[in-house]
């Protein structure tokens, strides 16, 4: 594999400021280099239908071979200048065929054709241990459209090791369950929908969901892949979701009450600038900006700077061991568990345990321009 060469070395990230240069933005095709057990990883099954009406959805390698995506299409494989080796995998339907690295060594993630069973796995050894990433994108006409509309839904991004760099894009509106990054740099957007539930466990079939007056429409693709063909209806905040008591074949258990449904967020650590003014124009040219549409089961971290985070849904809880210049939002917001705080605006729709934990409750929270309110 001939790798991306320049003479800059992309390190473990530090905390930086908004003084740091954008790095480069050459594109250069990743050239995978496969492993010889790749194709035993991805089985392919059937799912039954849920109806006689019900269009199967067949998974993995069957699909893949079916409609010519081959296995280089679903692992790349490459080493950075510093000498870090990268391995970013597919697993079940889609292709990340069209992915790129740009002469500092940073990837250009695309996928398409997935569904909600998909993963994608990254992970980085050697040289530094860590990877820069520039975006994650759908590989279609459009890739930075917000609603999500015509764009294919993943179960899961898991890459631990990899960091979103200054002008750096993620756009997963179709929806995900589980999304882990290593750390975001200031300047960066990442935009995210939570998977329904009931998308995730279909095995065919059109299917719809409704929460909080938004409804979500998804449709099989031409190779089985879904697609969100629909967003309808206004969304209206509701009160926080509760938790509940863990069951065992009906039986509620002893242990701690499971928390409500939404989507799992772990990003390390976040080095964006010092926010010094609310005014969104100013925020997007310089903050980390974090948006979701839909609920959020956790937010998960080790420590953050200008960190924004707009959820358009029930935020259920934010953990952190430090929190600096940041705005947080949630339409309701439920528990912050962050152990050391400055400057930190926390922000939410009327919550059932009013101003509890240091939240400031406003009764009219705009969800499109929740920021013109602060």
């Amino acid at each position: 594999m001939e790798d991306a060469a320049i003479p800059q070395t992309v390190g473990k990230p530090e905390r930086r400021g908004p003084n740091v240069k954008e790095q480069g933005r050459n594109p250069r095709q990743v050239r995978p280099v496969l492993e010889g057990l790749e194709d035993r990883l991805v089985l392919s099954v059937f799912a039954p239908p849920t109806s006689t009406n019900a269009v199967r959805i067949p998974f993995g390698r069957y699909t893949d071979l079916k409609f010519g995506v081959s296995l280089a299409d679903r692992r790349l494989q490459y080493t950075t200048p510093d000498g870090t080796q990268v391995v970013v995998t597919l697993y079940g339907i889609g292709s990340l065929a069209g992915s790129s690295l740009n002469a500092d060594g940073s990837l250009n993630l695309v996928y398409s054709g997935t569904n909600a069973s998909t993963k994608i796995f990254g992970f980085a050894k050697g040289g530094t241990g860590y990877a820069p990433l520039a975006s994650i994108l759908p590989g279609v006409a459009s890739p930075n459209t917000l609603s999500g509309v015509g764009l294919s839904p993943i179960n899961s991004l898991r890459m631990p090791q990899f960091t979103l760099i200054s002008g750096g894009q993620v756009n997963l509106t179709a929806g995900v369950s589980f999304f882990q990054l290593y750390a975001l740099d200031g300047n960066t957007h990442v935009n995210l929908r939570e998977l329904p539930a009931s998308v995730a466990s279909a095995t065919g079939g059109t299917v719809t969901s409704s929460e909080n007056g938004i409804t979500l429409t998804y449709s099989p693709g031409p190779a089985s892949p879904q697609i969100l063909t629909k967003v309808s209806g206004q969304f209206t905040a509701g009160a926080n979701l509760p938790y509940t008591t863990r069951t065992t074949n009906g039986v509620p258990d002893s242990g701690a009450p499971q928390a409500p449904p939404g989507l799992d967020i772990v990003i390390e650590h976040v080095y964006g600038p010092a926010i010094a003014s609310t005014n969104p124009a100013d925020l997007a040219a310089s903050a980390a900006i974090v948006r979701i549409q839909g609920n959020v089961q956790s937010y998960k971290g080790v420590d953050g700077q200008g960190l924004v985070l707009n959820d358009i849904g029930n935020l259920n809880r934010v953990a952190l061991r430090s929190l600096s210049d940041s705005i947080i939002i949630g339409q309701p917001f439920g528990l912050p568990a962050i152990g050391s705080r400055e400057n930190v605006t926390i922000v939410s729709s009327p919550r059932t345990i009013g101003t509890t934990g240091g939240v400031t409750v406003i009764p009219n929270l705009n969800p499109n321009a929740p920021l013109s309110q602060l």
